[in-house]
């Protein structure tokens, strides 16, 4: 899936959002090197939010031109798959090698403005950044460096003390706490797209409630009545086993917890009224012996025909130096 395809399945978050990719469509259209710097007045970056494995903390950078605690990111410079100009910047402004995609689709969207400044030793104008932001794990063990010629810093910041770290109220107030918002709500499950379904299209959108994320009867296929689990959330239990799907495994995971879903459904249906619960369906309980010892010591028996023994052990060639 292109760009392009990836924007128009994209699911805006909010009204920011919402302009902010129309305007990304259009200008695909209408701007000639939207991908390269050479378009003066905007062009395609892509940044990353990165978290740890416990997502209470995000990776982030000191950077030089902003003077500010930021997100890892940088210019397409030609390339259309921002999702892999995402993780390369990632790496170069961290040193963070062990990177991985939460999600391949898009995780944020914003147009950012950049003030005019001098690099290295050239006058750049005020232009824009048709940003895509992708949302990545690290592990926060791994060894982080500087990039000195853009960054002076890198820490795993928790996301209580992300705001007081940026400087820039703007990117605090319009991107940051966003992308925690929306973190939050990815860690609570797949977004509801029409009738409850897990809009699988593109981005996050807004989250459902837990009693959405299938689909029953009517909303899977004509004449169904049991439970339908749409292509989203077969992907998001994927993602939750770190699996990887294949189309056909894919759907037979949707039908394998179709099942699941339909037969609790049907125990449901019992009379369980007055009956106790229990831990097993026999009434027995665990038969334990005395713990003494029965048999003896037979570590002379088992010793009996060994090559060599000592100190009571079977006594083998060295295998390290």
């Amino acid at each position: 899936m292109d760009l392009r395809q990836q924007l128009e399945c994209y699911r805006p978050y909010n009204e920011q959002e919402a302009g902010d990719r129309q305007l990304m469509l259009s200008l695909l259209d209408g701007e000639n090197d939207i991908f390269t710097r050479e378009n003066l007045t905007a062009h395609f970056s892509a940044s990353s939010w990165i978290v740890n494995h416990s997502r209470d903390k995000v990776l982030m950078i000191y950077h030089n031109l902003y003077d500010s605690w930021s997100w890892t990111g940088g210019h397409a410079d030609g390339e259309r798959d921002l999702l892999s100009v995402a993780m390369r910047e990632a790496e170069e402004e961290t040193g963070v090698k062990r990177l991985r995609p939460l999600m391949e689709d898009i995780f944020s969207v914003e147009i950012i403005t950049v003030d005019g400044h001098e690099k290295r030793g050239a006058y750049v104008p005020s232009h824009v950044h048709l940003n895509v932001t992708y949302l990545l794990e690290a592990d926060e063990r791994e060894e982080l460096r500087i990039k000195p010629d853009e960054n002076s810093g890198v820490k795993w910041v928790p996301f209580e003390d992300v705001a007081g770290a940026v400087t820039e109220p703007w990117m605090t107030e319009r991107v940051y706490n966003k992308l925690s918002a929306k973190l939050a709500e990815f860690l609570q499950g797949p977004a509801k797209g029409e009738g409850g379904a897990y809009d699988s299209a593109g981005a996050l959108g807004r989250m459902p409630e837990k009693e959405n994320r299938f689909v029953r009867g009517a909303a899977g296929a004509a004449g169904s009545t049991g439970n339908v689990i749409s292509d989203g959330m077969a992907e998001y239990a994927a993602l939750l086993a770190n699996l990887e799907l294949s189309d056909e495994e894919k759907e037979q995971a949707r039908k394998d917890m179709g099942e699941m879903l339909d037969y609790i459904d049907k125990l449901n249906e019992l009379d369980t009224e007055g009956v106790e619960p229990a831990c097993h369906i026999f009434p027995v309980n665990n038969q334990f012996r005395e713990d003494v010892v029965t048999n003896g010591d037979g570590s002379a028996d088992a010793l009996f025909n060994a090559p060599e023994k000592k100190d009571g052990g079977f006594k083998v060639p060295r295998t390290i130096g």
